[in-house]
């Protein structure tokens, strides 16, 4: 008799100990805009070279210089997530046409940069925060 009423003792003390613990969801979720730690300053792609980024709620600029050329694109309405260090950020260009950009922070300065898009373009490589363009 006793260890019964041990065994439900413990048995109702974990059952309550489940129902009062807070519980976390284990998938992302999204949210408008981008993180808070992107938004401070340009960031520069180190391969290749001369390609900028500066990221708001609203959109990503990005400034594109080739050796004669000077290029410059808007993305709108950035949704974003994270789980952990890495951001997913995800920008829906066109109906048919969507660029997904991974950002794996490594440090307040830096981060490793992965861009997708759905037609098979892939660049993976380092940024860096700058403070004013050069």
């Amino acid at each position: 008799m006793k260890k019964i009423i041990l065994w439900g003792t413990v048995v109702l003390g974990m059952f309550g100990i489940m129902l009062t613990s807070p519980t976390t969801a284990n998938a992302a979720t999204w949210h408008h805009g981008v993180p808070t730690f992107l938004k401070s300053g340009f960031w520069k792609l180190n391969k290749p070279k001369k390609i900028y980024f500066k990221f708001s709620n609203q959109a990503i600029y990005y400034l594109y210089q080739d050796e004669e050329e000077l290029d410059a694109g808007v993305t709108k309405n950035p949704i974003f997530k994270k789980n952990g260090k890495v951001y997913v950020i995800d920008n829906k260009i066109t109906k048919d046409r969507q660029i997904t950009l991974t950002i794996h922070k490594t440090s307040q300065n830096k981060a490793i940069f992965d861009m997708r898009e759905n037609g098979g373009y892939h660049h993976k490589t380092h940024m860096t925060r700058i403070n004013k363009l050069t």
